[in-house]
């Protein structure tokens, strides 16, 4: 299995700087809940119908990452296709429940618990592959944590208003780590736009069950829903999650889920630069710390990266 894994590894063409995909795809997915808010169709729905939308276009991708580098590989095995599947069924998870939660939560609160998921991959990591986060990693992920609490500190609204909001968003995190480490282990195996198509349709269908199951309103019918459909399939996921997925060919789930807290950075910019919302000193100065702990942990992710390779891959 080893020397097939090996065989199979995808070899397409790598930045000299393999951190900037991750970062670039953070950036895109902070525009996530702009877009979910001002949907009027079901939050399942407005799911269903990125995932829908996008597929045209990465097997567009697939087929031209083939052409490029015929060492790419499809999916071969019923292996291969159940966790497809069940990374789709965590992606739907994650997103039905995250947009849900940002109609009975404030966006903020919404945003800072779904990016909660640096405590969770590490956690899978461990109890699934028996990679015991190293001492920095730890310390790296505590200074990200209090970074995104002084940056998002005086915004943050706890109350039993938003109790049942703030449940949910944290859940929809424990889905997203999920997906985020069964993707880094298919990674090994397929590209990026693979990855995507495949995990794509079984994220559709479970999102399309869930919105038809639960009633919703799923006709986009307004301006305000294409806008949030365009800018979720082009901006959302194939820019942000086709980024970060390429990204994992390169650095680890673990430090994916950190470098993915530079969304409640971008989420205050974009809200001072669009809404003249205050930028102060404490956003700065937790914005500060976020980036800080996330260089630092790029120096340890790669210990992580060879423990699991070494155990289970290449």
């Amino acid at each position: 299995m080893v020397k097939r894994l090996q065989s199979a590894k995808v070899t397409a063409f790598k930045p000299s700087w393999p951190f900037a995909p991750a970062i670039i795809g953070s950036v895109f997915m902070g525009a996530s809940p702009i877009f979910v808010r001002i949907a009027d169709i079901g939050p399942n729905a407005i799911g269903f119908y990125r995932m829908l939308l996008s597929l045209p276009l990465l097997w567009v991708w697939m087929h031209f990452e083939q052409k490029i580098n015929p060492q790419s590989i499809m999916p071969f095995s019923k292996k291969d296709f159940t966790i497809a599947a069940f990374a789709g069924f965590f992606l739907a998870g994650d997103l039905g429940i995250w947009h849900f939660s940002l109609n009975l939560t404030t966006v903020v609160n919404a945003t800072l618990f779904n990016y909660c998921t640096p405590f969770f991959v590490p956690l899978i990591m461990w109890f699934f592959f028996s990679t015991k986060p190293t001492l920095v990693f730890v310390c790296t992920l505590v200074m990200a944590i209090i970074g995104s609490i002084i940056l998002t500190g005086e915004s943050v609204s706890l109350s039993m208003d938003h109790l049942w909001g703030d449940i949910l968003a944290l859940l929809s995190a424990i889905f997203f780590s999920g997906y985020i480490v069964m993707i880094k282990q298919l990674r090994l195996k397929f590209n990026a736009p693979t990855l995507l198509f495949w995990t794509g349709i079984s994220t559709a269908f479970f999102l399309g069950l869930f919105s038809f199951s639960l009633g919703e309103d799923y006709i986009p019918d307004t301006h305000n829903d294409w806008i949030a459909i365009v800018g979720l399939v082009v901006m959302v996921h194939l820019g942000g999650q086709g980024l970060l997925s390429y990204a994992m060919g390169e650095i680890s789930a673990s430090l994916i889920s950190i470098v993915m807290m530079i969304a409640p950075i971008v989420a205050a910019i974009t809200a001072w630069i669009l809404f003249s919302e205050t930028m102060d000193w404490h956003h700065m100065v937790g914005a500060a710390i976020i980036l800080i702990s996330i260089v630092i942990a790029r120096k340890s992710e790669r210990k992580m990266d060879k423990k699991i390779e070494k155990r289970y891959g290449p």
